[in-house]
């Protein structure tokens, strides 16, 4: 029904083409990694020990999306339950 130097060739194409796409991607995370590092700007870098101010908004927003779920569940026995249609 198959020829098997067809199916040879088939499997031997489709390990070369996915071997050459994965290679070429890994090759440029390493170049984009690379290019960060050697370009990064030093001005940007908050010193050792202290926190940056994103870190901060995160924190933030974490503890206020706690707090909210948290107020939600101790009053979630007086909210009214919707009524199916």
């Amino acid at each position: 029904m198959f020829d098997q130097a067809l199916i040879e060739e088939a499997l031997t194409l489709t390990i070369i083409g996915l071997s050459t796409a994965f290679s070429l991607l890994f090759f440029l995370s390493i170049s984009i990694w690379i290019v960060g590092k050697l370009f990064a700007d030093k001005s940007d870098q908050v010193p050792e020990g202290e926190v940056s101010q994103e870190e901060r908004n995160k924190a933030l927003a974490a503890s206020i999306a706690v707090a909210t779920l948290v107020e939600i569940h101790e009053n979630s026995a007086i909210l009214p339950t919707p009524v199916p249609r």
